[in-house]
């Protein structure tokens, strides 16, 4: 039913509060297992079973799902296919876990030039999702999830993780993320999953004591977002003498999590602090547990490898790239996926009794600030946080760059068939509705090129000012 109704979001969102509060709250109140189908319920049991499975019985079900889909991609979608042939390789020589290492991994820019060839052709158009993601390479990236299976995957994990810091379905939530909420009010309430959703655009000294009431009117459960944000927002609780809210836990999503952030954040809040490892291509997904803050990785969900630079294996301790692969995007299959996202690996098994691949630390997704007019610090993230959907289809090549407080320099290589004006007017207009023009002034120009570092990264933001401590 979800996925199905997802081109109608658009709609809801911008429907009146009335429409909201009454067919909302009757979406809301259906089950989960009715919202996203019987593959809920199968994913549900799945991640609540593996929690106790040995190691032998994770590599048995891994190695099963790569060898399925190493079969499905190589027969069904042509890149695959001749990609593997021209490296020598086939689904025959799979023979274990290690042997994905002879399969070459996939580059972002792959996808971008090879998108329609990785579509399965034994599935239909209606088994196809859109979605898009703008990633941290400044390469985005069009995608389409298997409808009826990615989603409800996802949810269903988010579930399984939330639980155990006592979450559950009806709780009331807060959100700090990406909405950008006009109107007097920075905030409004969706009932579908009881959330109070924030502006963290508008979250500054004059609108938090209104919304600290409008919070405390609504006692959530938990407080879910941007950690960066999550922190903005207890500082200022802070500065204006603000009494912490009893919660459940609070969700920290989408940005590297700093340990000094998540300890204030944990100690004048006085809850659990649940964080996870994801990205908009559902290709892995890891949480912490209530004993550690190491990142456990689901090896039902996907299969991830932490390589050093000459592609060998990375050892316990060490730091190295993310290459994901998916299991159940039959669509279209990522495999070996360069996530550009670098982790230091830990051990296999957590004091939880999980033997799951743990992460001590995701290193990749460090973010650097943008310096405002105002002497202000934001991160670049949040400048284009929650641009979703066709937007990212305008466009290339995306690169911001900063050489003076107070100005962006937006440089977009337009996408084929998208005329330069078009892709420029797209991205500035989406980023002048998150941050205040009196401050940040933007400078949109269309490039014919965007050069990669000596490691062969396209940066999407590149600070050329020192920041101020």
């Amino acid at each position: 039913m979800e996925d199905g109704l997802y081109r109608f979001l658009g709609l809801y969102k911008k429907s009146p509060p009335w429409v909201k509060q009454t067919v909302g709250a009757c979406y809301g109140m259906l089950p989960y297992r009715v919202r996203y189908g019987r593959n809920f319920d199968v994913y549900r049991r799945l991640a609540a079973s593996a929690r106790g499975w040995n190691r032998e019985e994770h590599d048995e079900y891994q190695f099963r799902k790569l060898k399925q889909l190493l079969e499905h991609a190589y027969s069904h979608a042509s890149f695959y296919r001749e990609t593997y042939r021209a490296a020598g390789v086939s689904p025959d020589d799979f023979r274990s876990l290690a042997d994905l290492q002879k399969f070459p991994p996939l580059t972002r820019e792959q996808i971008k030039n090879h998108q329609t060839d990785m579509l399965a052709d034994n599935l239909s158009e209606d088994e196809r999702l859109y979605t898009s993601t703008s990633g941290s390479s400044g390469v985005p990236l069009e995608l389409y999830h298997h409808k009826d299976v990615t989603r409800p995957k996802e949810r269903a994990f988010l579930h399984d993780l939330f639980r155990d810091f006592g979450f559950r379905k009806g709780d009331r939530v807060v959100v700090l993320r990406g909405e950008v909420i006009d109107g007097d009010r920075p905030w409004y309430y969706d009932p579908v999953d009881c959330n109070l959703i924030l502006s963290s655009y508008r979250l500054s000294d004059a609108t938090v004591v209104a919304s600290c009431e409008r919070i405390r009117r609504l006692k959530p459960a938990a407080i879910r977002g941007y950690p960066f944000m999550v922190f903005k927002l207890v500082q200022l609780m802070i500065q204006h003498r603000i009494e912490p809210f009893r919660l459940k836990c609070v969700i920290l999503e989408s940005e590297n999590i700093y340990e000094d952030h998540r300890r204030t954040i944990q100690e004048f809040l006085g809850c659990p602090v649940c964080h996870y490892y994801g990205h908009t291509e559902r290709l892995v997904f890891g949480g912490n547990c209530r004993l550690c803050d190491e990142y456990h990785i689901h090896p039902e969900y996907g299969h991830i490898e932490v390589i050093r630079e000459d592609g060998s294996p990375a050892a316990e301790g060490e730091e190295g790239e993310i290459i994901a692969t998916g299991f159940d995007n039959l669509v279209m299959p990522l495999i070996r996926y360069r996530t550009r996202d670098f982790a230091v690996r830990g051990a296999h098994g957590c004091e939880c009794g999980r033997n799951f691949l743990m992460l001590r630390k995701i290193m990749g997704r460090a973010e650097e600030f943008v310096l405002l007019a105002n002497g202000e610090r934001v991160p670049f993230h949040n400048l284009l946080a929650g641009i979703h959907g066709r937007t990212w289809g305008l466009v290339y090549k995306l690169q911001c760059v900063q050489n003076a407080p107070g100005s962006l320099h937006v440089n977009v290589m337009p996408a084929n068939g998208v005329s330069g004006e078009q892709a420029v007017a797209g991205f500035v207009t989406e980023i002048r509705k998150r941050m205040d023009g009196k401050f940040l002034a933007l400078i949109g120009q269309v490039v014919t090129d965007i050069p990669v570092t000596r490691s062969g990264k396209t940066k999407l933001f590149i600070q050329q000012v020192e920041a101020a401590g």
